[in-house]
């Protein structure tokens, strides 16, 4: 059982840094959009 629970936090802090790096690389891509259109 505590394996279990132990592949489970893994996997769970896996997930969270993910969303975290897809949250950033979204505000990335936001951000050059907009430098573009300043620029157009």
């Amino acid at each position: 059982m505590r394996s279990k629970v132990a592949i489970l936090n893994i996997v769970k802090l896996n997930y969270i840094t993910k969303l975290k790096l897809l949250k950033q690389n979204l505000t990335l891509q936001m951000d050059l959009c907009v430098m573009i259109l300043v620029i157009l």
